[in-house]
């Protein structure tokens, strides 16, 4: 059921008017069409007396008629005032530049603690002096043209205390007791105004780490149409903002032909809802040159979570896999280094081998000379091995990604430091249940990786108990491998900070072996863990995607 409204309680002024002027014609013709009768039956008297009770009743018709419409207006009146009074809306009135009168929100608004300190007191008390002539012009229109200003007017403000505040008003002209009047709504925007301002240093504020970020940053519609770029993205792009704009993206040089897939299927990442980051490719660049960079994106949603487009950001990683190949080939040189006695070593016994058959061929007979040069290619075959295991581990390459069998890359392992543990006393174990397993990846990266975490172990054996253990197994679709020691183990402070670039806790360490083999397992997809008890040793567990193997492998781009 509709309730009725308040005003609705109580009959309107228009229809008591309505029936005053009704009921008291239809009361004087109804007297005048008996005037007749009562001449011929009744007496002068009578007929006065019936005639002052017409005019009574047409008095008090009357009395009764004004007295409801000025209670009906009195009502009005408090019902009105009343509305004002508790209205929150700030509420004055002006007459002759004074204020007439103000109601609480308008009090409050103003800093005055009461009636007396905002009603008498001068209009330009709390307009500032810069804003007094259009004040006059506004108050001389509205009395002059007898409308409101129809639309708020934004204004500042100055309180009782002194304080600036920003306020829309909206005023309309009043005539009360013939003198005119201005009333006017005041709205605080103070806050609405600080919001606005803050909101704006915001937005320039993003704007400037936008357009001075040194990544390429490029917004996109929901649609995966350019919306914004910044300078980085023209410069590295060769494309201007004007070419950019509402380009789709499958148009821009990071899209190229041979990765059009996978950048399909990041871009519906993202589009869903989803982020990525640092998903490295390649992205053709101003000089048509493919340059490695690393992609990074995000959707931008609204407050109700619905996707207003995305971001991506390109940067241009070429410099940091050039450092990281430095580094890597640095480390390198001195595991080669710290390999050089064992290799002395493991050559010099078939050269001496090599000697000694020299030695006494020309007084050997016939039938023993086959034998002894069998024996002599065996031992050139052992040296020709050692020594392409160790270039091979030297020699600068581009990233050869191929089927690596695990089991046979932990033989080759052994095979280079197993003479530097005979030298060192260690007892060097391999054991394993992997198999065929294989993983895809650069066998000289694998190999220094290994190589770098034997010989960590190596150097943390205590001179009581010397033993380094490699394990290897498949599980699913992955394949472990744990490099362990009976070693001193290390604290969990160390445990922390041992894949900082040049955190050592050896006198000749350069702080670097771990964190390349961090970024070894890392481009393999991989995982490194690390387990240590101090006084009981520390085992490296190792896990890498299995993969099945084949004939097919590919060359990477070197950096």
């Amino acid at each position: 059921m509709r309730h009725r409204s308040l005003w609705a309680a109580k009959p309107s002024s228009s229809i008591l008017v309505w029936a005053y002027l009704i009921i008291v014609p239809i009361w004087l013709l109804v007297t005048d069409i008996f005037y007749p009768f009562w001449t011929h039956h009744f007496s002068i008297q009578t007929i006065a007396v019936l005639a002052s009770l017409r005019a009574f009743t047409v008095y008090l018709i009357s009395v009764w008629f004004f007295y409801r419409l000025f209670q009906r207006n009195l009502a009005t009146e408090k019902r009105y005032e009343t509305m004002i009074q508790l209205s929150p809306q700030p509420f004055l009135v002006q007459s002759n530049e004074k204020w007439v009168y103000a109601n609480p929100s308008a009090l409050k608004l103003l800093g005055a603690s009461m009636v007396d300190d905002l009603v008498g007191h001068s209009v330009w008390d709390v307009l500032p002096e810069d804003v007094h002539d259009h004040a006059r012009q506004v108050f001389r229109t509205l009395l002059e043209t007898h409308a409101p200003t129809g639309t708020y007017v934004n204004r500042r403000l100055r309180r009782l205390d002194g304080k600036m505040i920003d306020v829309e008003f909206l005023a309309a002209p009043l005539i009360f007791g013939r003198t005119p009047h201005v009333q006017v709504l005041y709205t605080d925007v103070t806050e609405k105004k600080r919001l606005e301002r803050e909101l704006h240093s915001v937005l320039i504020q993003l704007e400037s780490f936008i357009e001075h970020n040194t990544d390429a940053i490029v917004l996109f519609d929901p649609a995966g149409c350019i919306l914004k770029i910044n300078t980085k993205f023209e410069q590295m792009c060769s494309l201007s903002r004007t070419e950019c704009n509402g380009r789709h993206w499958r148009n821009t040089p990071f899209a190229q032909p041979e990765h059009i897939e996978e950048i399909t299927a990041i871009m519906d990442r993202i589009s869903s809802g989803q982020s990525i980051s640092e998903y490295q490719t390649v992205c053709q660049t101003a000089e048509r040159k493919n340059t490695p960079v690393s992609v990074s994106g995000f959707p931008i949603v609204d407050e109700n979570k619905v996707t207003m487009g995305f971001a991506l950001t390109i940067r241009d990683i070429s410099d940091r896999l050039r450092a990281e190949q430095r580094l890597v080939q640095s480390e390198k040189l001195s595991a080669l280094g710290q390999l050089a006695a064992g290799v002395a070593h493991e050559i010099r016994n078939p050269l001496t081998t090599l000697l000694g058959f020299l030695k006494i061929i020309p007084h050997t007979q016939t039938e023993k000379m086959t034998e002894y040069i069998g024996i002599m290619t065996e031992e050139l075959e052992r040296i020709a091995d050692i020594v392409t295991e160790v270039l091979f581990l030297a020699k600068p390459q581009a990233f050869h990604y191929q089927y690596v069998n695990v089991a046979k890359l932990i033989e080759a392992v052994y095979a280079i430091l197993a003479p530097e543990a005979l030298l060192r006393n260690i007892t060097f174990i391999t054991e394993g249940s992997a198999g065929a397993a294989h993983v895809f990846g650069d066998e000289n990266h694998l190999k220094q990786l290994l190589i770098n975490l034997v010989r960590n172990a190596m150097d943390a054996l205590s001179p009581t108990c010397r033993k380094v253990h490699i394990e290897s197994w498949s599980h699913g679709h992955e394949v472990f491998i744990d490099v362990s020691d009976t070693g001193v183990g290390i604290d969990q402070t160390e445990l922390n900070r041992i894949f900082d670039p040049f955190y050592t806790t050896k006198a000749e360490g350069t702080g670097l072996g771990l964190h390349v083999c961090r970024q070894i397992v890392t481009r393999h997809k991989g995982n490194m863990r690390f387990e240590s008890r101090v006084g009981y040793g520390t085992t490296v567990h190792l896990s890498f995607p299995a993969v099945a193997p084949s004939q097919t492998a590919f060359v990477a781009s070197s950096p």
